[in-house]
C-alpha cells in the first residue's frame, strides 16, 4: 500500500503515466511502519 504525502501541495506521483498499469514517484526519505532501523 502506498501513501502519497500528507501536503495538499505536493504529490511525489508524477503524471502523465508512461503507460496505465505503471506509476512513477520520486522518494527522497522513506521509513517501515513499525520499524525501528533507521533509513
Amino acid at each position: 500500500c502506498l501513501v502519497d504525502g500528507l501536503s495538499e501541495s505536493f504529490s511525489a506521483f508524477q503524471a502523465p503515466r508512461p503507460r496505465p498499469e505503471t506509476l512513477q514517484f520520486t522518494v527522497d526519505v522513506f521509513h517501515f511502519a513499525n520499524s525501528s532501523r533507521n533509513m
